[in-house]
């Protein structure tokens, strides 16, 4: 037989780029009915254009209607409606063609293309939720101001524009359904995408701008659970007829059961990413939108619609997410700019039965918000998507009230059946929720585990301010300590000093008990302290050693987080596979073997590490306890410290005073020595005011009875005043700094005085008197 050579296929060579005056086509944006998108970019300036072009063989009814919505673009400017430009000359249509429509570039896609990413399965991040319905809200209020309806409202017309920061802006396009509104504000003409149609505008019925209302309504719906509201998987004529007979004006949703009945309901489904809080409003919102009779629908309103007052009023709300590390649950509460603190932790003691005084809330810091102030310490602007809070009993942590979130029934049936045989729309339904809970598994242990990492970061801030007055206390005694050593050394030189000169008569045996008993306390006060110092230090090495090991723990890194997250990848590359099952082979039916297995591995993993993890948190709490039962009574031996220093400080002061007046009252015993040394009459003179009253007294009485004899011998005594000035010179330093040595003190004149003249006896009473 004759063979025939294999044809070589040659590569279809690439077509040229279309370039028009510096202009380069970029690639195709989308095209429909009436046209194409396509990007330009200009070569040198990099300026990019969406320029969108209609077929030239449009009928007359439709090249009125491209005109409209050229000229409708043209006359908006809003921050969420596709902004529309001058087209560039070089780019520019013939005069016989019809007009170009240039519009600014948005490189983020349209919301579609967000909600089929596998992640928004079951819905959008609460965090994205609210943009996107306050930045189309914001579009679809701003239109029906200017007198139009949009008509067209779903996800494939509204697109993304990233922002500098990073800042997603959703804006409203493809008005070319929009229609100005008539005197009358009525409309009959059929327009929009079926699945998203208001039933007035299905029924090719009159309308107004509330055929918007159920459109956004229905989007919001979508973007809540990632599915349309009335029986998505039904064609529009088939849930039109079943929905119209049943549904009342709180019904928000239709679906069928797995018998086949289809039932309604007022509730917004789970699984979702919302928070209690948002749900019940947004579900009593809907209510408000999905109404099937055009009246009522939106609120009404006389100047605004009441569905954007309402939406305004959701979109504001300030909500506080607190998780409780001992059951896994998250709570959210609503709260007001002026509430405290105090009054969010008396709402959840009534909600967990924990109370107040046990209550620790932390922040993913580890630092803990003031009791006392605002409650907006707890609550961070939109825009953060774990502004979580979290709750810890101070006492203990109870692995056994864990509460793990329950499997999907769908997901139950799969695993109960992995060998069943599935049509595919029930195993993308069964994969996308078991992707779902895989996701939410390692994103619910993140946050436990963030929560444990908080109560570390806590721990070793107490371990920090524990450190750093152990060091205070270390110091302040060893300030302490060499003032008091200072202290006993002076007192004790005194005392020596005291003793050689008592024999001279000069004693005072109450100056003399009072310097002993000073010594005694002394001495016992810094044996006090020392001990104290010695054991906080070593209760402090002790914790400290302690505190290493749970800073070493696995818990303290991310692997277990990784774990579960390459679990939930696993998932996700399964739903994937069976997301891109080509439309042919769809047809077969087949088992969920692999994903059972995949689900199995997440619940399994997760129960070992929250486990693992309330372990590694007994053991944070525990060392809390220690480290706060310390903290005080370090505290405690610092202000003991302190105060003892101010003690030593007084003594050293009163012992200053005791040698002072005893210095005094030898002075006036000697003969000849008078305080006014040119002659005054001191019988008529005060005493000194720097004197002590009791020395005052003393001087005084002694001065009046010995004042003749004094003036008789000053000459005989000068040298004795010279000498004492001097030493009341030193006495009054000794005042200045209270812990000099009194040691470097010459006391001898005063023996030698005394041994030319003195009365013993009345001499010692003096002494006793003024001390």
């Amino acid at each position: 037989m004759h063979q025939f050579p294999t044809p070589v296929l040659m590569p279809t060579p690439p077509q040229p780029t279309p370039e028009i005056g510096g202009w380069v086509q970029d690639r195709v944006l989308g095209s429909g009915g009436f046209g194409t998108v396509t990007l330009w970019r200009h070569k040198e300036s990099s300026e990019t254009v969406a320029l969108k072009k209609t077929r030239q063989e449009l009928n007359p009814k439709n090249r009125e209607r491209w005109k409209l919505e050229v000229d409708i673009m043209k006359r908006l400017k809003h921050d969420h409606v596709v902004t529309a430009m001058d087209v560039p000359d070089p780019l520019k249509p013939s005069i016989d063609h019809l007009p170009f429509l240039a519009m600014e570039f948005c490189s983020g896609g349209d919301l579609r293309k967000v909600l089929s990413r596998p992640e928004n399965y079951c819905g959008m991040k609460e965090i994205d939720v609210r943009n996107v319905v306050r930045h189309v809200a914001s579009g679809v209020e701003y239109l029906h101001s200017k007198r139009i309806i949009h008509r067209d409202l779903k996800p494939e017309n509204i697109v993304l524009q990233e922002e500098e920061g990073g800042e997603v802006v959703y804006k409203l396009i493809d008005l070319g359904y929009a229609k100005d509104l008539d005197q009358g504000s009525v409309c009959s003409s059929f327009v929009g995408t079926l699945q998203y149609l208001a039933p007035e505008l299905f029924a090719s019925q009159r309308y107004t701008r509330t055929v918007d209302y159920w459109s956004f309504g229905t989007l919001v719906f979508e973007c809540i659970t990632g599915s349309r509201p009335f029986l998505p998987n039904r064609n529009p004529v088939q849930w039109h007829l079943e929905v119209k007979r049943r549904k009342q004006d709180t019904h928000i949703r239709a679906y069928e059961e797995r018998t086949g009945e289809i039932k309604l309901a007022s509730d917004i489904p789970a699984p979702h990413h919302l928070c209690q809080p948002l749900v019940e409003r947004f579900e009593s919102w809907l209510q408000l939108m999905l109404r099937w009779e055009p009246q009522g629908r939106g609120g009404g309103g006389n100047n605004r619609a009441t569905c954007f007052e309402l939406l305004d009023s959701i979109l504001d709300l300030k909500i506080v997410h607190v998780l409780d590390m001992h059951t896994g649950q998250l709570y959210s509460y609503p709260v007001e700019e002026d509430e405290t603190v105090e009054s969010l932790m008396i709402r959840l003691a009534l909600e967990t039965q924990m109370p107040v005084e046990h209550q620790e809330l932390m922040f993913s810091t580890g630092m803990s918000p003031d009791p006392n102030g605002k409650v907006s310490q707890c609550w961070e602007e939109p825009g953060k998507d774990d502004n979580f809070v979290f709750l810890f009993n101070k006492n203990f942590i109870d692995e056994s009230k864990f509460v793990f979130k329950p499997l999907p029934e769908v997901v139950k049936v799969m695993i109960a059946e992995p060998h069943t045989l599935q049509p595919y729309p029930e195993r993308k339904k069964s994969y996308g929720l078991s992707y779902h809970y895989c996701r939410q598994t390692a994103d619910n242990y993140n946050q436990l585990f963030k929560g444990s990492r908080a109560s570390m970061l806590n721990l070793l801030r107490l371990q920090n301010t524990m450190t750093k007055l152990v060091k205070e206390i270390s110091s302040s005694f060893c300030t302490y300590k060499g003032q008091a050593a200072h202290f006993m050394a002076s007192l004790e030189c005194d005392m020596e000093k005291y003793a050689e000169q008592s024999t001279t008569g000069i004693t005072s045996e109450k100056m003399f008990r009072s310097w002993r008993e000073t010594q005694k306390e002394v001495e016992a006060v810094t044996t006090v302290h020392q001990d104290e110092v010695l054991k906080h230090e070593s209760a402090s090495t002790a914790l400290q050693t302690k505190l290493v090991q749970p800073q070493r723990s696995p818990l303290a890194r991310r692997r277990q987080i990784e774990e579960l997250d390459d679990i939930a990848k696993q998932a996700l590359t399964l739903f994937n596979e069976l997301r891109q099952t080509p439309r042919e082979d769809r047809m077969h039916y087949r088992d969920s073997q692999k994903m059972v297995r995949v689900v199995l591995s997440c619940v399994t993993k997760r129960d070992v590490l929250v486990k693992d993890i309330y372990t590694h948190l007994m053991k944070l709490i525990e060392l809390r306890k220690e480290v706060k039962e310390l903290l005080p009574k370090i505290q405690r031996t610092l202000k003991d410290i302190e105060e003892s220093r101010k003690k030593l400080t007084a003594f050293q002061r009163k012992r200053q005073q005791d040698l002072w007046t005893l210095l005094k009252v030898v002075l006036q015993k000697v003969p000849g020595n008078s305080p006014d040394p040119g002659g005054v009459d001191n019988r008529t003179t005060p005493p000194p005011r720097s004197l002590s009253s009791s020395t005052s007294s003393v001087s005084s009485v002694y001065l009046e009875k010995t004042c003749e004899e004094s003036m008789v011998t000053r000459n005989e005594n000068q040298d004795v005043r010279g000498r004492f000035s001097e030493m009341f010179s030193s006495i009054m330093n000794l005042e200045s700094d209270s812990f000099t040595n009194t040691q470097s003190l010459d006391w001898s004149f005063l023996q030698d005085a005394m041994e030319v003249r003195h009365d013993r006896d009345s001499t010692k009473e003096s002494v006793e008197e003024s001390l």
